[in-house]
């Protein structure tokens, strides 16, 4: 990198029409970033005005992206930003942000602000607020609002953290800190725009800009008071809430657009008042002393403004503001009267309940998106959801009366439907929506509704209004009413015995032939939901395999069908994870067993060959991935002898996959070659496998993040399937050397359980050299690191060591070797056991760590002299404590059993890694094992032998 010069070629080259040349520009710029000063020579850029824009926006991108990546290294990670450049960075960055003249470039420059200031703010970035101050008074006096505009942004991204934590002393103090040095400069900012735009009304330029403005200060304000009223807002609480107010009865036509569908300046701010109505109501209601002067203001909007999409957000958020209201105790008697409870159906409730065009529009030219936001809870800010909990909030304190109300509403736009179903299908949709709305009180992703209104009866409308729908021809009906039928049986699919479910398995898959992307996706999604159903209170799934044997095959074509198409772009095949994760589904219910199964491999095989060119779908990806893996898991699980058949299809693919190095899909790889050379007959690792090894071992495969957790399953499957040849091949050394990195990172889920499985499978002689020093390494690690979860991991390793019965492994060799490591003075076991081991054994998590760590002390205590006598005695106590707390471990009644699809959508996909659910699931080494008799008869064995004097009480 030769000056900025360089750089800003560079940067150019990364949006060349040409691919290799785009690569080069990237590769280059990696080789930039391991250069001093490379995030200060992007900054140059940024600000440098002399530059055209496309390359100072690549520089902010690249620097915004830099920092969320690497200004807070995860343990182990080279830390590429050093402190000098850090300290420019911080010193810099608001005062370049602020005299930027770009609103584009300055955007992405407060994300990068909000980046750093999640970690270094307040204790490592103290002067920030200081600045911030400094800034916003010197833009506020030359009414820069650009400058303005973006310093009251860039300190709302700083504010916001708050609203994702708990609060706790230190954040309590942080926000008292910042009130006291901003809400001067904030509260005359504040009325300086007020006073601006009241001066400016007929300026749309200006009154646009101030608005932005305006709604910044409201975000403010919210983050202020989101987890308790400052003072400050108490005492003024009148006069700041009436100037909002002043907002939502002012009408400002200057900002009026042609455009419905997307909000303006005023829709904007009018939704942050609601929003902190809202929070007031849920929060401060007894200092909410306006709220009176909201509800009627608020009510009476709501009433008159109409369907355009642009004040969704307002309307949302207001009918959550009069849900919060509703719900209050003390106001329920201003909504008792029929009259009322009438008047808020009839105005506000089914108004923002019932289609518009533009919802049709979106279902019939946007399906995927239709879908997305209707299944994975993307609506959450519509107003269809909010009339739901207005709805849902009324129950609360007027349950009978609102659902005798919504019953009658239900009847008449029923009996509207049957005058003319074709023109009326609109009345059939809203009533399945009120249905919805008075019947459910709380569901969840994997169960749908779980709770009930009880004076509504499930059972009866499915069979009265919904089942008839289902039932009918495919596409006889408007394909709207097909899918709120669907939705119906999807949602309630928890309140309806299995006999209905079955049924509507065989209705269901006649709907996979529709036309219609949106039903046939919503028929598939909900065929997957109920074969996923698992029994109340277990894992256990509700549907067998011999239960679903009559509509796989059928499934599983139609399906594939709908997935695969001709000429299809890897976008496009990849398109609609819902079909691919119902074939998954399929496939593990019926755990492979159909004639199709065998067909299945090679489709999948020649899906991820197309996606492979441009992975763009993580989550079909995945299910793509996990469908491959229960073939490999029941196929070759029935019979054995297809292994061979598995390799040969699927080797050249994973080793193209490797060779070209698609990094979204190498984790997956690496799962499956692991169940491959789990499932081979007999022992030993066939040839091929073991030539793999020492590749799978080198460190760049093991620098990918994503790749850990898999490879660390790898390497396991050679350890449990042909120890000896790790010993023979003089493996270990490289195994301990992959074991040792992972310990200077985050992953030390992986790296104890690689640690712990090479002592469980590789004869002890073949350790023996190692233990102390691998000891060693664990004291040291332990002492520059304060995270308790090295703690927890060794106690775990140390007990699990304790309790294999293998040569050379008994307790007071372990503790002997643990010496070892420091012989001068004498007893360093002691130390840890005390202050580490003693302390900490009862903290550890995983129920499966705790079971070996309850045995691993009961066997120190049945096979160690060393522990039941002096030094170690005086700490019997703190060891009868630890045991006791660790047998009272609440035990899971069943283990998952690898029957398991993630709900990707409901958790969020993790892109770095996503753990195939049907690879072999490694049982625990106690699961089977009573632990309270099993840990009894330990204790009572060792204190016997040993003679230890007993304490009743501890006994």
């Amino acid at each position: 990198m030769n000056g900025n010069t360089d750089l800003t070629e560079v940067l150019k080259l990364t949006l060349d029409p040409s691919k290799d040349k785009r690569k080069n520009a990237e590769l280059m710029l990696l080789s930039f970033e391991k250069q001093p000063g490379f995030l200060l020579a992007l900054l140059e850029i940024i600000k440098n005005r002399g530059i055209e824009f496309l390359p100072r926006e690549c520089a902010v991108l690249y620097f915004k992206n830099f920092l969320k990546k690497f200004w807070a290294p995860s343990e182990g990670d080279p830390d590429l930003i050093s402190e000098s450049d850090r300290t420019v960075i911080k010193q810099q960055i608001v005062t370049i942000m602020s005299e930027l003249d770009s609103k584009k470039i300055q955007l992405q420059l407060q994300e990068a602000v909000g980046v750093i200031a999640d970690h270094d703010f307040p204790v490592k970035w103290t002067g920030l607020i200081v600045e911030l101050v400094q800034k916003l008074v010197a833009a506020a006096q030359k009414s820069d609002m650009l400058a303005l505009n973006g310093v009251l942004s860039t300190a709302s991204v700083v504010f916001m953290r708050w609203r994702k934590r708990s609060l706790d002393n230190a954040m309590a103090l942080e926000i008292r800190d910042v009130i006291n040095e901003f809400i001067e400069p904030y509260r005359q900012v504040l009325a300086h725009i007020h006073q601006l735009i009241e001066a400016h009304k007929s300026d749309k330029a200006a009154v646009t800009s101030l608005f932005e403005s305006l709604e910044t200060c409201l975000k403010i304000f919210y983050d202020f008071n989101y987890h308790e009223i400052p003072e400050f807002f108490e005492d003024n609480h009148t006069e700041l809430m009436m100037t909002f107010h002043h907002y939502l009865i002012t009408d400002f036509p200057v900002l009026h657009t042609d455009d419905d569908s997307t909000a303006g300046p005023l829709e904007n701010v009018r939704a942050r008042i609601a929003e902190i109505t809202d929070l007031y109501a849920k929060r401060y209601e007894e200092e909410f002393t306006t709220l009176p002067v909201f509800v009627e203001t608020i009510w009476k909007i709501l009433t008159t403004v109409g369907t355009a999409e642009k004040n969704d957000e307002f309307v949302s958020k207001s009918i959550g503001f009069l849900s919060s209201v509703v719900k209050l105790g003390r106001h329920k008697d201003h909504f008792k009267s029929p009259e009322t409870l009438r008047s808020i159906l009839e105005k506000i409730v089914l108004p923002n309940m019932e289609l518009r065009e533009s919802d049709v529009e979106l279902f019939e030219d946007e399906p995927v998106s239709w879908i997305r936001k209707d299944v994975e809870g993307t609506e959450g800010e519509t107003r269809r959801s909010a009339a739901t909990e207005l709805i849902r909030s009324l129950l609360v304190n007027f349950a009978t009366e609102v659902t005798q109300l919504g019953s009658e509403y239900v009847g008449k736009y029923l009996q509207l439907y049957q005058t003319n179903p074709a023109e009326n299908w609109k009345a059939k949709d809203t009533a399945f929506f009120l249905i919805t709305a008075l019947t459910m009180k709380s569901q969840t992703a994997k169960a749908g509704v779980v709770e009930i209104n009880s004076l509504v009866q499930v059972l009866p409308i499915f069979v009265s209004n919904v089942l008839p729908d289902l039932q009918l021809p495919v596409d006889s009906i408007h394909p709207l009413i097909k899918v709120d039928a669907i939705k119906y049986l999807l949602l309630f699919r928890s309140q309806l015995e299995k006999e209905h479910l079955r049924e509507c398995l065989t209705i269901l898959l006649a709907h996979l032939k529709s036309t219609n992307t949106v039903v046939y996706t919503y028929a598939a999604i909900c065929i997957e939901r109920i074969l996923g159903m698992k029994e109340p209170g277990t894992y256990a799934l509700r549907f067998k395999p011999q239960d679903v044997k009559p509509i796989v095959e059928k499934a599983l074509e139609e399906l594939m069908l709908l997935i695969v198409k001709p000429n299809q772009t890897p976008e496009k095949l990849a398109e609609n994870d819902y079909l691919m994760k119902a074939v998954a589904r399929v496939i593990q219910i019926s755990q492979g067993d159909t004639p199709l199964a065998a067909q299945l491999l090679p489709q999948m095989m020649k899906i991820i060959t197309v996606i492979s060119q441009n992975p763009s779908n993580p989550i079909f990806n995945h299910f793509v991935f996990e469908t491959m893996s229960s073939l490999v898991r029941f196929m070759c699980g029935r019979d054995p002898s297809l292994v061979p058949q598995f390799e040969n299809a699927l080797m050249p693919l994973f080793g193209d996959l490797l060779a070209r190095d698609v990094q979204e899909f190498t984790p997956y790889v690496f799962q499956i070659i692991s169940q491959l050379i789990e499932l081979q007959q007999g022992t030993g690792v066939p040839e091929h496998y073991k030539a793999m090894l020492n590749n799978f071992l080198l460190p760049q495969y093991w620098e990918s993040h994503g790749n850990i957790p898999a490879l660390e399953k790898l390497v396991q499957s050679f350890l449990t399937k042909d120890p000896a040849y790790i010993v023979s091949s003089n493996t270990v050394p490289a195994i301990l050397g992959v074991i040792q990195r992972l310990l200077q990172t985050k992953f030390l889920d992986e790296c104890f359980s690689l640690l712990m499985s090479l002592f469980e499978y590789i004869d002890s002689q073949a350790l023996a050299q190692y233990v102390t020093p691998i000891f060693s390494m664990l004291a040291t690690k332990m002492t520059h690191t304060k995270s308790p979860r090295i703690r927890y991991w060794f106690d775990t390793f140390f007990l699990f060591f304790v309790t294999l019965e293998k040569p050379g492994y008994s307790a007071d060799a372990i503790i002997g070797a643990f010496n070892a490591v420091q012989p001068n003075p004498p007893n360093f076991f002691e130390r840890v056991y005390s202050a580490v081991l003693l302390t900490t054994v009862a903290e550890v998590i995983s129920i499966e760590n705790r079971r070996i760590c309850a045995i691993g002390l009961a066997k120190l205590i049945s096979n160690s002299k060393v522990i039941l006598a002096e030094p170690y005695l005086q700490y019997w106590p703190q060891l009868i404590t630890a045991l006791s707390l660790l047998v009272k471990t609440k035990e899971l009644t069943e283990v998952k059993d690898g029957n398991e699809l993630e709900d990707l959508e409901e958790y969020g996909y993790q892109a770095s890694f996503a753990r195939l659910n049907s690879g072999k699931v490694k049982k625990s080494r106690y699961a089977d094992v009573d632990l309270k008799k099993k840990v009894g008869e330990l204790f009572m064995s060792g204190v016997n032998a040993q003679q230890v004097r007993q304490d009743d009480n501890m006994v």
